[in-house]
């Protein structure tokens, strides 16, 4: 995992204090960019896990070559090489990194890009031409992804602490108190935190640095496949092997050691017996 964190705002606040908050979520590098729009102050900081292309050219933030976009961003995309055979194939990257393929494939295709991304990923992309500021989380929320937004004000990270460290009060919110008690979690997108917010899973927020317009989007939703609505118990049961088989060599995509950590439930039983032909992974319980 990596951190990520930033805010837009016309008072300054510690993005230093934020970036090294979430140093534990990334303690191999750490990077900062500022830029001033409309008498704002837009502020983006990383801190990284190096998993792919360990070398500094995986820093971050990253721009495109262009120069237009700059990203921080958390996750993995496992089918970044793919889409660089499909859509960068005559381009010659200047990393062996996902987010660099991310970063370009917005830079041509914008956010119709995300529906091509098979990952679990969070990420702030700011668009220097259009002056807007994409926040964007997966499809199904694995990666987390805190926000901040009163009175024209963005703060946001990967953790709250991110956000209460740029100088956001620690609020009780006294309303979310019964559903935590009850369910030992804030449901849907509410936090303990007064004004704290998780962005919903399949969906980005767009923000205008001009204007000051918000606007959350929703770009994927589940769907029922036709041709896999019918299947027999025994056909279904293959599909599912398959399926599972696939998304597991998926994750196996890295520049470092890979394993698998055994907490004794059905899922990680599931994915060691997936790998259990893959003598370089170790276990561990």
């Amino acid at each position: 995992m990596c951190g990520i964190t930033g805010y837009f705002s016309s008072r300054q606040l510690d993005g230093t204090a934020m970036v090294r908050s979430l140093q534990h979520r990334g303690p191999n590098d750490q990077g900062q960019f500022e830029k001033t729009i409309s008498e704002k102050m837009l502020f983006l900081g990383h801190t990284r896990l190096s998993i792919l292309d360990l070398s500094e050219r995986g820093h971050q933030p990253m721009s495109d070559r262009s120069g237009r976009y700059t990203i921080v961003y958390n996750g993995e995309v496992y089918n970044f090489r793919s889409l660089h055979k499909w859509q960068l194939s005559d381009m010659t990257l200047r990393s062996g990194s996902d987010t660099e393929v991310l970063l370009e494939m917005w830079s041509q295709m914008g956010v119709s890009a995300l529906h091509h991304l098979n990952g679990a990923f969070a990420f702030a992309l700011f668009d220097a031409e259009d002056n807007r500021l994409f926040l964007v989380r997966d499809r199904v929320g694995i990666k987390p992804f805190y926000f901040f937004f009163q009175d024209g004000e963005l703060v946001f990270g990967s953790e709250i602490k991110a956000i209460l460290a740029g100088g956001i009060s620690a609020e009780l919110d006294d309303d979310q108190l019964q559903a935590f008690f009850a369910f030992k979690y804030s449901p849907k997108n509410a936090t303990l935190f007064r004004g704290v917010r998780r962005l919903s899973p399949g969906c980005y927020m767009e923000l205008d640095l001009r204007s000051g317009e918000m606007k959350t989007i929703r770009y994927w939703s589940p769907k029922v496949i036709d041709e896999l609505a019918d299947l027999d118990y025994p056909t279904a049961k293959t599909e599912l092997f398959h399926r599972m088989s696939k998304a597991v060599n998926a994750r196996l995509i890295a520049d470092v050691p890979v394993s698998n950590f055994l907490s004794g439930g059905v899922d990680s039983s599931i994915i060691a017996w997936h790998l259990r032909n893959e003598k370089h992974i170790k276990h561990y319980c």
